[in-house]
C-alpha cells in the first residue's frame, strides 16, 4: 500500500503543477473580454485561442484526473467497505488513501468547472 501511494503521491504533484500552470492561463483566458464582431480578425483569434485551451489543456487534464480517480476507485471503495470507523485507533495509509481520492475529485470538480466555463465563453 505504500508504494501505490508514493506513486500516486509523485503523480499527483506533477498533475497538480501542471493544473497550476493551465489554470493561470484560463483564468485570464477567462477574464478577457470577447471582442465584439465589429472586430471579426481579432474575435476568430480570441477564438482560436479558447479552442487551444480547451482542446489542448483543459479537457486533457480533467481527463487524466478522471483517470486517476477511477484507477484508484476499486481500492478506495473495498477500504470503505471493509474498515469501520474510529476515531483514535484507525489506519494511516488507509485514511491518507482516502482523503487522495476526495482530492483528485475535487481536482475533477476544479477542472471540470472550468472546462465548461470555458465551453461556454466559446459558444457564446
Amino acid at each position: 500500500m505504500s508504494d501505490i501511494l508514493a506513486g500516486i503521491s509523485i503523480l499527483l504533484v506533477f498533475l497538480t503543477v501542471l493544473l497550476s500552470f493551465i489554470s493561470n492561463g484560463i483564468n485570464d483566458l477567462l477574464r478577457t473580454p470577447k471582442p465584439g464582431t465589429a472586430r471579426a480578425e481579432a474575435r476568430v483569434e480570441f477564438n482560436s485561442k479558447l479552442r487551444f485551451a480547451l482542446f489542448a489543456q483543459s479537457i486533457p487534464v480533467t481527463l487524466v484526473f478522471i483517470l486517476v480517480w477511477y484507477v484508484l476507485l476499486p481500492q478506495t471503495a473495498t477500504i470503505i467497505s471493509t474498515c469501520h470507523f474510529d476515531i483514535w485507533n484507525f489506519d494511516t495509509l488507509k485514511t491518507i488513501f482516502v482523503l487522495i481520492e476526495l482530492g483528485v475529485l475535487g481536482f475533477i470538480i476544479y477542472s471540470g468547472i472550468q472546462t465548461s466555463r470555458l465551453i461556454s465563453k466559446l459558444l457564446n
